[in-house]
This record gives structure tokens, sequence and C-alpha cells, in this order.
């Protein structure tokens, strides 16, 4: 048992033990930026459109009468007294809501009418994510999310906290998640500049940047990463890709839905003007159906940058709320890199990813990992999420257009089904991932490890019986990456089941452990020694 400072509590030790844990509170505004600040704003909009009324100022002859009926100062003290009773509750509620960084799991306790008690083990943790909305980051505040495989109900989040708490409560999360998955039992939390540590004891400095350690051996990236090695707040940092504005700001333009808008508008108040004032409600709708939408990904895709540390991707974005999430290069279970008709001419492309626990609505914003880039951007992106990806194979399924070396493409039967597509769309199997591309118009190209298929099957519909063609599809974890080859010949598609089952049977039983990536000095031989299913030299 372990006492609470402060509480005269004795609080329960994971390990058994008697080592003393600090419960520690979020910041004493937290509950109103939660809502309280809803509730005065609420009303004092009412205030607002009665103050004349409530002061017994009278404008004109028919002015209204008094609401208070003369009781303007009970009123006022009414008022007053749900201002108080909403601080009260918020102080309350700060007052129990606590929560610990512990040995073996991280603990929140909330709740004042209804108390809650939530635990996360170490070993459960997806990722440790950082959101700053809007209102938040006026009082330099941050909230901590931290999710767990348990899906959306188990999560843990900690709003709000000032920022340098919040980093240094995530890079604590992070350290111990570290020494959870090398199985070193009870470690120490990153000891990053600012505040003092959650815990006690000094960290090692290589636990905390993640060294490669483990069932993988290290892989070189000098050859996959162009930039210069730097440390960052006790992990490190192999290169640092940011998103210009600009280019953001021409993605947006370049896409059909500002050609929908720059057509329709004023088509819409020519209507207007020669005809009936009846179509302008129409403007509202493309307002709403257009214009929102595009502004929405702006305030999202602005401000983004990828941090490669050693074992996970950084993701920061936003432009009013700004999140910075983490990605465990083990748990990307597939990658899509796909390009609009409208981003041909600049060659940008964009890049999504199919994340192990990340699933369900509004998941968008954690399952990009580069919105707008250029070719060499997500192909160096894309090798150091599937180390050992062969470079050749990505481009072929990027730019490639019939039968490019190593590629089965769709049947020649299933013209009457996709005529300008069919010699586009098929795969290409690598000694590390399948590499599947579709479309001719909008290019789209998945990359599936062997590792994350999960299972396998085909699709053969009337028409395709009738054409003798079949589909083959791979189950994925869920997520936006799609493992679809369509329409193969009969035997094709046989053939590409049974192989593939093979080798992704044999590949799972070489993933023991947690991916690990161990950059090398400049001197050192640039060859790339790449470990997913095997090991593979480049």
């Amino acid at each position: 048992m372990s006492e609470v400072p402060g509480s005269g509590q004795r609080m329960s030790d994971p390990r058994g033990g008697t080592a003393e844990v600090d419960w520690r509170r979020l910041h004493p505004i937290s509950p109103f930026l939660r809502g309280g600040v809803m509730v005065l704003a609420v009303g004092g909009y009412f205030i607002s459109q009665r103050f004349e009324s409530l002061i017994g100022i009278r404008y004109g002859p028919e002015a209204p009468e008094d609401p208070t009926f003369g009781n303007f100062w009970l009123a006022l003290i009414a008022f007053l007294t749900l201002v108080a009773l909403v601080v009260l509750y918020g102080w309350l509620a700060w007052r129990v809501s606590r929560f610990r960084v512990g040995d073996r799991t991280l603990e929140y306790r909330w709740g004042l009418l209804f108390k809650q008690h939530r635990q996360v083990r170490y070993d459960r943790i997806q990722s440790v994510d950082i959101s700053r909305p809007l209102l938040a980051r006026l009082f330099g505040l941050a909230q901590v999310v931290v999710q767990s495989a348990g899906g959306s109900d188990s999560h843990v989040e900690l709003a709000y906290l000032t920022l340098p708490r919040a980093l240094e409560v995530r890079d604590s999360v992070l350290s111990l998640v570290d020494a959870e998955e090398r199985g070193h039992g009870v470690a120490d939390p990153v000891d990053p500049p600012g505040p003092a540590s959650l815990q006690t004891h000094p960290t090692p400095l290589g636990a905390a940047a993640g060294e490669a350690s483990g069932a993988y051996p290290t892989s070189r990236l000098q050859g996959e990463l162009r930039g210069r090695v730097a440390s960052t707040r006790g992990r490190q940092v192999l290169r640092t890709m940011s998103v210009p504005l600009n280019r953001v700001v021409l993605s947006l333009l370049y896409h059909p839905t500002t050609v929908f808008v720059v057509v329709a508008v004023p088509a819409t108040l020519a209507g207007a003007i020669f005809g009936s004032v009846g179509v302008l409600p129409v403007l509202f709708a493309i307002f709403v159906g257009a214009v929102v939408p595009q502004v929405r990904r702006f305030l999202t895709d602005a401000n983004f940058s990828v941090d490669i540390e050693t074992d996970r991707l950084r993701i920061t974005h936003g432009l009013t709320d700004q999140r910075s999430n983490t990605v465990p290069l083990a748990r990307i279970q597939a990658v899509e890199i796909s390009q609009g008709v409208f981003w041909r001419w600049p060659d940008w492309w964009r890049m999504k990813v199919t994340i192990a626990g990340v699933v369900g609505e509004n998941t968008e914003s954690q399952t990009t990992a580069f919105p707008v880039g250029t070719e060499d951007d997500v192909v160096d992106l894309a090798a150091v999420m599937l180390p050992g990806l062969d470079r050749s194979a990505l481009l072929a399924g990027m730019r490639g257009t019939g039968n490019e070396p190593g590629f089965t493409t769709s049947s020649r039967r299933s013209r009457v089904f996709q005529p300008f597509s069919w010699r586009r769309n098929g795969y290409a199997v690598t000694d590390t991932a399948l590499v599947l591309r579709r479309g001719w118009l909008a290019r789209v190209v998945s990359l599936v490890p062997h590792a994350r298929v999960q299972s396998m099957r085909i699709e053969q519909g009337p028409l395709d019986r009738a054409r003798g063609i079949a589909s083959v599809h791979t189950d994925l974890t869920a997520g936006p990456v799609s493992g679809a080859v369509p329409h193969l010949d009969v035997p094709e598609a046989h053939r590409l089941l049974a192989e593939q089952s093979s080798r992704s049977a044999s590949a799972r039983t070489k993933l023991p452990g947690p991916l690990r990536l161990d950059p090398r000095p400049a001197g050192h031989d640039t060859r790339v020694e790449a470990t997913t299913e095997g090991s593979v030299q480049l």
C-alpha cells in the first residue's frame, strides 16, 4: 500500500510493494473548458438579449414590459447564484478528478455523482496523443489522449493539463510502454525539460531513445532517410517532414469540389438575376456541401509535420485544433498512396495508413500519414513504415500504366467492366509486401505487408462467371486501406490465393516483437537491412 500525499489515503501499488506513487489533478479550469464556459455563454447571451428590459430602459412609447415585473435585483441575484453553483460544481468535479502514472497501469478517476475509475495497462496502449483545441491554447493548456486496444470506450482523456505537464505525461507513459514491450519490467519515464518527473527515478538515455533491441535486428536507415539525425526531448528524431502551407492551399484548389463551386456559384447568381430569386437557397446548399468540408480539411491539414523517430512516427497537424498523434511503426497494418486527377500535373500524392486499434468514425485525421506530398516524400515515408520495401515496385505501382515487370494485371476479358483501367489494375509480389494498384484517372497504390493479411477470399458474381474472371480480397485490420485485386483470370485468382496464404502464414511466424529502427553514422555502409518477414538487403 502507498499513501497519497495530502489525502491521508493508502493506495495499492500494482506490484504489491510499498512504493509511493502520486495522484495528480488536472488543471483547475478544466471543468469550465469542458462545459462550464458553454453555460456562461448561454447565460450571457440571454442577459444581452434582455439587457434593456432588465435595467428598466425603455426606447419609444411601445417599449416592452419589464420581464422581471419590477424584481430586477432578485433576477440578478438568481443569475449570480446560478453562476456560483456552476463554479462550485466545477471546483468539486476538479477535486475528485485525479490520475496517476503507475508502474504497470495508467489510472484515472473522475465523476462527482457517478464515480468512475479507469485503468489502462501499458501493454494495451496503442498511442499517446496531444490535443490542443483553440480555447485551451488560449490558456496554455493541452489534452492527453491515451488510446488503448479496447476501443474508444477504454481510452483515457486527461483534459486539461498545462502544456509542459502534458508533454511530461506523454513522455512518461511512452517510456513505460517501451519498457513493457522490451519485457524489462518497470521502467523509468523520460525526464524532459520543465516540471519534475512523475516518477522519482532517472531514465537511461538509451531506454528513452528507444534503442533497437529484442527479436528484431537493427535496420540501417542511412540509405532510406534523407536528413540529418537530431535529438529531441530524450528521443532520437531521424528526420522531420513537413507540408508547406501554400501546398495545402493549392491542393484544395486543385480539387473537383473547387471546380464545382467555381461553376455552380456564378450559374446560381445568374439564375437569380435573370430568372427567379428562388434559386438563391441553392447557394446555402453549395456552401454546406462543398465549401465547409474543404475548410475543415484545411484546418486539419495545416501545419502538418511528421517526426520520424526510432520506433514511431509523431504526426502533428491542425490550425485551430492542434493535435500530435503517436503512431508506433509496429502498429501500421497497411499503407495507401493516392493521387487525384487534378494532382497529376503538380505530381502530388496523399498517404493514408491502417493502424491497429484506430477504427470508427472521425478517424481520418489519425489515419492520414501525409496529406499532400511529392513522390519522393511518400516513397521515403513508405520505406520507413515498411522496411525492406521494394522501391522499384512501388514506383511502378505509382507510375505504371501496363505490364511493368513483376505486375500481373486484370484479365483482358474484364475490359467490358473497366475499359480504361484494366491494364493498370493489378498486383506485384515483393519480399515483404503485396503492391496493389488500381485506377486510371485517380491512381491508388496499396501496400499490404504479408504478415498483416488476416485472411483471403475469392469473389465471383454472375457476370464475372460469364466472363471467366474473379476478384481476390485480402482481409486486413479495419481501416481506410483496401486490399482488393479486381478481375483476374480464375486460375490466376486461385494461384494468388494459395501462394499469398502461404506467404502470409510464414511471415506471421517471423514477427515476434515490435519494430525498432537504428540509424547508423553517415560513414557506414548505406545498404538498408530491413526486417519485417525476414532479413532482406537492398
